[in-house]
């Protein structure tokens, strides 16, 4: 249907993005055909688009004019020792192809007479300079690394993600879906959703204290899912996969080595072998793992640089917030020598919120101040800390009765707050804060969750308790829902159960989705919900009392993530007046004494 075609307009709207796929990108003129159609809906015949190549000089066979010229130009820089790199309309040339041509050609010389050639000829379009050294020649070289090809290799990331983070944003490929006010790739919120919940299942994974086939066994099944992703190109991918190489590096290197390897052949087949991110994650698998550290905090650098430069609202953007407490969490990875940046984002977020009365806060401003508390407790700042967890608690207070964006918060707060009473010694009080932590994730999360193995790992990893035999029941705890988790996997399902949770979850709550992670370096607060064999009744053996979220055995779908109130029964209920939060504090788990 003649109809379908694309107009004049369409063309010139297109033209960047025709330009890049076709010259920059290296892609065939079939491969962009295809992606415009799938990612633009932008239809043409081969015919159009060879007739616009040709109008805008996009052609990338070399020319005899042209090569007799560069060949010259080449000539002239080889006899001073200098290298040369040229250009023709933009696209780097390829010297091998230039040579192939005169192979052809052998009797090209002598048509041409010897005269004076100016680089950059402007009949021509040629431009010739002094290279650095080719990346790509450098990568496929064999040898130990050096601190300066570090160096080098980590500036041509940094080059290629601000390019390619300007490009996604000015494109169109990462855009602003306004029922969420999020920025979105191509798969929306689905798609992000997916991603944060993968990373959030493979961050347990990474923390596995269970048998390493094990370990191995869980890892292939997330990797399963990395096509997916990939192909979802959504805003946070890469900074999402680079943490979670770095995680599963620094406890595994050789298995983190096989991963590494497995996600750059993966941007190849599906992005394409020219596709920046392929290019990115070519450097990347040849670095050592100290420095998947400073790639991540260059990404999310620029990526909350960008958001800062572009959107007048600044810091009260949403996604401007979101960025910086991503920034912040990369950052206080290395707090010794980050300790200067952390202090002015920190600064940053402070004075933002100086003025904002505490009952106008938002959700995204509450976690940022938690962020920040995580911050200063890096840099010992443990009574600033302090007072920025007493500002969060006060917003929690108003609400948290009537709206579970509030309860969610809380959960975050009263981790650090634990955490910090434990780099405080101040055990008991740890002790509770962080029970109390895990009793509102069994109430509100239930205990089929990658989240409550990552509670479970927390309170196993900073044993708090005076009372041995409530550790080692945090432990045989962990050790269950481990075994569970691998059970599943056996199964090949958990994964697709995480991605059918999140589509319904978005369906019922009006397009809510996971907001990133949790500020801890044990768990996500908002993984996605795995249909694990239940755990209820060991919980219910060890922590009397506790009110549990049940699954419907015949109603497959999610109700709801606000707690669900119990059944009648003719047991006498609890009393939930007494209960002002879902967080409040429980009977410690015992060992049993057999009698």
């Amino acid at each position: 249907m003649q109809e379908m075609y694309a107009s004049q307009t369409d063309w010139d709207m297109h033209r960047a993005t025709i330009t890049r796929l076709y010259l920059h990108e290296d892609r065939t003129l079939r491969g962009v055909m295809d992606y415009m159609a799938q990612r633009h809906r932008f239809y043409a015949t081969m015919k159009m688009y060879r007739t616009r190549i040709k109008k805008w000089e996009l052609d990338k066979n070399n020319k005899m004019a042209e090569v007799v010229e560069m060949v010259r130009i080449k000539k002239k820089r080889d006899a001073i020792n200098k290298a040369s790199r040229f250009t023709i309309r933009g696209r780097r040339v390829d010297w091998d192809d230039v040579e192939r041509y005169l192979a052809r050609n052998p009797g090209l010389h002598a048509k041409f007479q010897d005269g004076e050639l100016e680089v950059g000829n402007a009949d021509h379009g040629i431009v010739c300079r002094t290279p650095s050294p080719d990346p790509v020649r450098a990568l496929a070289v064999p040898g130990n690394l050096d601190g300066a090809r570090d160096v080098r290799v980590h500036e041509e990331i940094l080059q290629l993600f601000t390019t390619y983070t300007a490009g996604s944003y000015d494109q169109g490929t990462w855009k602003l879906w306004p029922a969420h006010n999020r920025f979105f790739g191509p798969g929306g919120a689905k798609a992000h959703s997916r991603l944060n919940n993968w990373a959030s299942s493979f961050r347990t994974v990474t923390d596995w204290t269970g048998s390493e086939a094990d370990s191995v066994r869980l890892i292939n099944s997330h990797m399963e899912e990395v096509q997916q992703i990939i192909k979802d190109e959504d805003s946070t991918l890469f900074p999402c996969l680079i943490r979670a190489c770095f995680y599963l590096s620094s406890r595994r290197p050789l298995v983190g080595a096989q991963v590494s390897n497995f996600v750059a052949s993966m941007f190849a087949v599906v992005l394409g072998r020219h596709h920046p991110m392929t290019r990115i994650w070519s450097r990347i698998k040849t670095l050592p793992i100290a420095n998947y550290l400073l790639v991540l905090e260059t990404a999310t650098r620029v990526r909350l640089d960008h958001l800062l430069a572009f959107h007048v609202d600044g810091l009260q953007d949403d996604n401007v917030i979101r960025a910086m407490r991503e920034y912040l969490l990369v950052l206080r990875l290395r707090p010794s020598v980050n300790a200067g940046e952390v202090n002015r984002i920190v600064q940053l977020a402070l004075d933002m919120l100086q003025d904002v009365p505490d009952h106008q806060l938002t959700s995204h401003h509450a976690r940022l101040l938690v962020n920040v508390s995580s911050a200063q407790m890096a840099n010992a700042e443990y009574d600033s800390a302090e007072q920025t967890l007493d500002r969060v608690d006060a917003w929690v207070e108003q609400g948290r009765d009537t709206d579970w964006t509030f309860r969610r918060v809380e959960g975050d707060s009263l981790f650090n707050r634990g955490f910090l009473y434990m780099l405080l010694g101040r055990k008991d009080e740890a002790h509770e804060y962080l029970v109390r932590v895990f009793n509102g994730i069994v109430r509100d999360y239930g205990t089929s969750t990658t989240l409550f193995i990552d509670v479970l790992t927390g309170l196993v990893t900073m044993p708090v308790s005076r009372d041995t035999a409530e550790n080692e029941a945090w432990q045989r705890m962990l050790r269950e829902a481990q075994e569970s988790l691998v059970a599943r996997s056996k199964t090949n399902d958990s994964q697709r159960a995480i991605f059918s949770f999140m589509y319904r979850l978005e369906e019922q709550e009006g397009g809510l989705t996971s907001d990133g992670p949790w500020d801890t370096d044990v768990g996500h607060l908002h993984a996605a919900k795995l249909r694990l064999p239940r755990l209820h009744k060991t919980c219910h053996d060890i922590l009397p009392g506790v009110m549990y979220e049940y699954w419907d055995d015949d109603d497959d779908d999610i109700k709801r993530l606000n707690p669900k109130k119990p059944k009648a029964s003719k047991a006498k209920p609890a009393d939930r007046s007494k209960v002002a939060s879902a967080w409040e504090p429980i009977t410690p788990p015992k060992e049993e004494t057999k009698t």
